[in-house]
């Protein structure tokens, strides 16, 4: 069987899956765009020798990565290209592999760069011509050239279960409305009409008359200051679903057409050589009618059907690109760490995402420092790290860039209490606030910078970011953390929205001047996170996550081990080896001695 003969297998058995029972449009019309599907992919150049990614060729599960806002990084893509050719380029000379690059398509400018208004352009705002759309495109081909000279791939944020009220298919759909109630004519029912891409009720929602069946309490509200999940177009008696802001419209899955576009998408960025796609709010792309009445009693979270249709998605990417060279699908789905292991894929089960965010760990993470003890970090880990499949990885952040996430669906109660206690050090920093049953507060999210979370403590800081590096998979570094930037003054943008207190500029010609001082924090966050870097590939092969002592997480890698004290006191662990990196410790014949937030990597 030729390649293109075993992806259109594959293609046709996960989309006759998707859409066996889901009775919106009629066989023939899945019929024609399953080889509409087929052709798409076809037409793209399917890969034949490609082979399946596996634990040997997988490049990303030793990537390291860093994410920024092109913006705030460098302003342009002509600046970051710059940046990258100087000689005193930071990402490179830090040993970062992989750039995360923040939103970066156009946008309808309402969340900052996920309410998308064109799939396959850049924004404008990031090139110093704007008006400049084939210079542009040329500009950023030879930026994604310069990034791989370097030893870096390039991975940016898509969001497809949504798009934004600006986007052509949209505008297209309430016209067609707008129509429909003025003048009577016809709602189209063609599947390829953009009207058909959403999901529409007529009956409405908080202040209405009715209130819709997807409301709370059936489903959540992920933004709790929207008061619903359906926004009214105009005076019209029709309401689109959004599950985010109301600038960002849900896409209908249950159209085939729509599958049809998010295939074009992921097509469109493989062939122009990008190394990833940040696939942004995955859960909810499927919706299930449970009621099968009118008012579409929806849930949208982790449905079988957004399983299917990301397994698809991989089939695709797998066959468009070499595997050593595959198109790195990053899942960020913040939900139970069950959940998450499931767009991995399971052993033996298709596989889904190359990789995800680990955001049970993030949080334990967190919870260790605040209470001094590995105990949650380890149980989590032990959980998680057997459940997806042996060529998949999860990215080990600090934060979700800009939020240190403490969403309901993946944390305790306690452990968001512990880790607020600590560190929510003011309230502006509070980020998706929302009420328990009783009226009591929940924060969700702290909006705060590392450097600002740890009080520029270089003991603590040493150990944060020695146990993100020592845990397998990509380690995430948030921009600005490597020069240890805090929070910025809030502004009128932060006071709606409290992540811009971690949205600053860089400041270069401050950096450069704070690195030629040796003793200076910028030195030194810059200086021991480049010297980690450098030791992590020292650690090699899967972990074992141990508690020793209480206060003291033993990361055992290969033929090294790595401690890391949570304490603030003085601990004394058995071991010995060749030290690799040591802060606040001395290591004896047989046994070391950590001081405060001590950290020792050794090689056995």
């Amino acid at each position: 069987m030729t390649g293109t003969d075993e992806l259109v297998s594959k293609v046709t058995n996960f989309y006759n899956n998707l859409y066996k029972d889901c009775p919106d449009f009629s066989d023939d019309v899945k019929t024609s765009f399953l080889a509409k599907i087929i052709d798409e992919v076809k037409k793209s150049g399917i890969v034949e020798a490609a082979q399946a990614t596996s634990e040997e060729n997988a490049w990303y599960k030793t990537a390291v990565g860093y994410s920024m806002y092109v913006d705030k990084f460098c302003g342009t893509f002509d600046g970051l290209k710059e940046l990258l050719d100087a000689k005193d380029s930071t990402l490179p000379e830090m040993g970062v592999s992989l750039l995360h690059l923040l939103p970066i398509l156009d946008d309808g400018g309402a969340d900052g760069g996920f309410d998308i208004k064109d799939y396959t352009r850049i924004r404008p705002s990031l090139f110093r011509d704007p008006g400049d759309k084939e210079g542009n495109t040329e500009t950023f081909s030879a930026f994604l050239a310069a990034a791989r000279e370097r030893g870096m791939r390039v991975l940016f944020d898509v969001a497809l279960n949504h798009c934004s009220v600006q986007h052509e298919w949209f505008e297209t759909a309430v016209a067609a409305i707008n129509a429909h109630v003025t003048e009577g004519t016809p709602l189209p029912a063609d599947p390829a009409h953009p009207f058909n891409f959403f999901i529409w009720t007529t009956h409405g929602g908080p202040g209405y008359p009715t209130s819709p069946a997807y409301d709370e309490p059936n489903v959540r509200r992920i933004f709790s200051f929207e008061p619903s999940n359906w926004a009214r177009v105009g005076e019209t008696p029709y309401f689109y679903l959004h599950r985010f802001k109301t600038e960002q419209p849900d896409l209908n899955y249950h159209n085939p057409a729509v599958l049809l576009e998010s295939v074009k998408i992921i097509a469109f960025w493989a062939h122009a050589g990008v190394g990833g796609l940040r696939l942004d709010a995955l859960p909810y792309l499927w919706k299930v009618d449970r009621q099968k009445t009118h008012e579409r009693d929806w849930v949208c979270e982790n449905e079988s059907g957004t399983h299917i249709i990301v397994q698809l998605w991989r089939a695709i990417a797998d066959a468009l690109r070499p595997a050593d060279d595959a198109l790195l699908l990053l899942c960020e789905s913040n939900q139970e760490f069950e959940e998450v292991a499931k767009y991995l894929g399971k052993p033996g089960a298709p596989p889904e995402c190359h990789a995800a965010y680990n955001f049970p760990a993030l949080t334990r993470m967190w919870h260790a420092l605040a209470t001094q003890s590995p105990a949650t970090l380890i149980d989590t880990w032990n959980e998680v790290a057997g459940l997806a499949r042996p060529d998949a990885t999860w990215v080990a952040m600090l934060r979700c860039h800009d939020e240190l996430t403490l969403e309901k669906v993946a944390v305790t109660p306690q452990i968001r209490d512990d880790v607020t206690t600590v560190f929510l050090q003011d309230p502006s920093w509070k980020f998706r606030v929302t009420e328990d049953s009783e009226g009591r507060e929940i924060v969700e999210g702290i909006s705060a910078r590392l450097a600002s979370l740890l009080k520029n403590d270089r003991d603590w800081w040493t150990l944060a970011i020695a146990v993100q590096l020592s845990l397998p998979g990509i380690p995430m570094i948030y921009m600005g953390d490597e020069f240890g930037m805090g929070n910025s003054p809030v502004t009128p943008e932060a006071e709606v929205d409290s992540r811009y207190l971690c949205r600053a500029s860089i400041d270069w010609g401050q950096v450069r001047s704070e690195r030629a001082d040796p003793d200076s924090w910028t030195a030194f966050c810059y200086g021991t996170l480049k010297q980690l870097i450098a030791t992590r590939g020292n650690l090699t092969g899967r972990a074992e996550l141990k508690q020793v002592g209480g206060h003291v997480l033993m990361v055992e890698r290969g033929g090294s081990v790595c401690l890391m004290n949570y304490s603030d006191g003085e601990v004394s662990v058995e071991a010995k080896g060749k030290v690799l990196f040591a802060k606040n410790a001395e290591v004896g014949d047989g046994s070391v001695k950590l001081g405060r937030y001590g950290v020792c990597w050794l090689k056995k």
